[in-house]
């Protein structure tokens, strides 16, 4: 099986593609797999008309996300890589074929944006173990304090004496799961990455993002402080009993994370920090 290059935004398109197909998406949803092989002989005129409908950059549904992660975990093409071309598109062979993403992230993001790859993943491996004790339905404390020291806001639990909290697990579920802006595709690996961190100063404000494929973590800008504190006031987090009580400029309002870390078993990860 041969092997080729595309950007993140070539398989997406790809991916939205195979999505407007039943039988591959039917595949995916009933084995978690691709089929080993598709010979969708329409899929041409397909990605044509879907050009024509939402441009070379589609903004996927929730299926295409589906079908979008299922090939950046297997990283194969049952029926190759359909390209947009302007107005029209072109596909790579008829054939199954590997791929491997090329490096965007410079063009993809402005220079104000540092990315740097954390060598030992302990923000990621956090946001991964308790992503995955949701998809189990198991609960934890949702004030635990995630580890983290670069948060402009302050989070108040009734009954806690005052006490500023750092970011809580229950308000990044309540931002991950009912907020689009605080989930991402990493431009290196085009996995999810999740907002772990919000905040910043007068003139440059955004969100910290953590990738769980590649452990990249990145400052998104947005704008100034001011414009974080107008995208919380009107997210979903506004309307619970997470929704920031306090608000300083830079970071301060941080956790090592101590006890969430050792409830999700990952204490002597974390000492090696």
């Amino acid at each position: 099986m041969r092997k080729i290059d595309l950007e993140l935004s070539e398989l997406k398109f790809t991916a939205s593609v195979y999505a407007n197909t039943p039988a591959i998406l039917d595949h995916i949803k009933v084995s978690g797999t691709l089929p080993d092989r598709w010979t969708y002989q329409q899929k041409l005129a397909s990605a044509r008309s879907l050009l024509a409908e939402r441009g070379q950059k589609p903004v996927l549904n929730p299926d295409e996300n589906l079908v979008l992660d299922t090939i950046l975990h297997e990283r194969r093409l049952p029926a190759g890589a359909i390209i947009p071309e302007r107005e029209s598109a072109s596909y790579t062979l008829d054939k199954p074929v590997h791929f491997s993403l090329i490096d965007t992230h410079r063009r993809a993001y402005p220079k104000n944006i540092v990315m740097e790859k954390s060598e030992i993943p302990v923000v990621a491996e956090t946001v991964r173990r308790i992503l995955s004790l949701h998809r189990k339905g198991e609960m934890i404390d949702p004030w635990l304090e995630f580890p983290q020291h670069m948060c402009s806001f302050s989070f108040h639990k009734k009954g806690s004496r005052n006490k500023k909290l750092g970011v809580p697990v229950g308000a990044l579920m309540v931002l991950w799961h009912q907020d689009d802006r605080f989930t991402l595709r990493c431009p290196r690996c085009g996995q999810k990455a999740y907002g772990i961190a919000f905040g910043g100063l007068l003139s440059v404000g955004g969100i910290f993002f953590v990738c769980v494929g590649c452990n990249t973590c990145w400052f998104h800008q947005l704008g100034g402080l001011g414009k974080m504190v107008g995208i919380l006031k009107n997210s979903p987090l506004n309307q619970t009993r997470f929704r920031p009580r306090g608000c300083g400029y830079g970071g301060g309002y941080g956790s090592d994370g101590t006890t969430l870390l050792k409830i999700l078993g990952i204490t002597e990860l974390a000492e090696r920090v």
